[in-house]
């Protein structure tokens, strides 16, 4: 798992090939062709159409928050079937008490093991080397999406930062080098191609997180980490996020940032299962559950929809290294 210098020859090039993974949203990718959906099905329901045979319920639950002004870690796990969460506050510290509306009933989750086991699973449970092993030049998000990503790193990675772009491709959406002169830039991923035709990393490798988070790096390496629309894919987050815990320094910033796009086959099923609105609160709870960080703080980016529909919602989850 060492790294390796990245190499500048390569440009992108060729698009997604067919049958390799359609990626889900507001916008579909079908091999070359781009259509809207004017019906507006909800992603959870398309993620879930055909893959039955995993146990997945059909039938969206409904879930809501309650923004009471009790300290929230808004959807920590679903036990079983579906559960409607209302709400999820701390009681004590390491603990906290779920209350659902379909059943009325408290439980108590230890730090550790607040999520549920099933929480995690993905319709295709297969390795994530093979689904990423041809490379995908293409971007996630729309264009304005892509500028909230880069103005939000410009907001708060400082100035000749130490970088990690996590599960990164061929582009980083960091500003150019004169807006935000940067230290160095390691990137990781799972397609060997595409890291190394993105020409802002100094450094990469290939490292399947789900297998094993453990990040090949020491103690207090980075001022910054990003995940950029791919926090949906980690089967095992709390653990990525206390190695990002570990290799940032004192007071170094995290950014989390994700829409409502995902390759329904490989995203989780909490993630699926949880209300756009309400997803800055789970990625709050795995970074609650890691322990290491301040308390998050969340921008979104939401265009106003029109008759024709409207661009990518962004939100990006902002969190310091205690």
């Amino acid at each position: 798992r060492s790294l390796r210098p990245a190499s500048q020859s390569d440009s992108p090039q060729g698009n997604t090939p067919a049958g390799i993974g359609v990626e889900i949203g507001p916008i579909v990718r079908d091999g070359r062709r781009r259509k809207r959906h004017s019906d507006r099905v909800s992603i959870r329901d398309r993620a879930y159409a055909g893959f039955d045979e995993h146990g997945y319920q059909m039938t969206p639950s409904r879930r809501c928050l309650d923004h009471s002004g009790r300290k929230q870690r808004h959807i920590l796990g679903m036990s079983g079937g579906t559960t409607e969460v209302v709400t999820i506050h701390q009681t004590l510290p390491g603990a906290w008490t779920m209350i659902t509306s379909d059943d009325h009933q408290r439980r108590e989750s230890e730090a550790g093991t607040a999520f549920s086991a099933n929480a995690f699973d993905r319709p295709d449970p297969s390795a994530d080397t093979l689904f990423y092993q041809s490379p995908r030049y293409v971007y996630h998000i729309d264009e304005g999406a892509v500028a909230a990503v880069t103005a939000a790193i410009r907001r708060h990675v400082p100035l000749g930062a130490d970088v990690l772009d996590l599960m990164s491709s061929w582009v980083s959406h960091l500003p150019p080098d004169a807006a935000l002169p940067l230290g160095r830039v390691v990137g990781h991923g799972l397609n060997a191609d595409e890291l190394a035709a993105n020409a802002r990393l100094d450094d990469w490798w290939v490292q399947d997180l789900n297998a094993d988070p453990t990040l090949p790096m020491a103690d207090g390496t980075f001022d910054a980490v990003l995940i950029t629309v791919s926090i949906q894919y980690l089967t095992r987050p709390v653990g990525v996020l206390r190695e990002i815990a570990r290799v940032l320094r004192p007071g170094g910033v995290l950014l989390i940032s994700f829409s409502n796009r995902m390759f329904g086959t490989k995203a989780v099923r909490i993630w699926q299962e949880t209300p756009d609105a309400a997803r800055p609160g789970l990625v709050a709870a795995y970074l609650a559950e890691a322990g290491g960080f301040g308390e998050p703080t969340v921008e979104a980016n939401l265009p106003r929809r029109g008759p024709f529909g409207g661009g990518d919602p962004l939100w990006t989850v902002v969190a310091r290294r205690a």
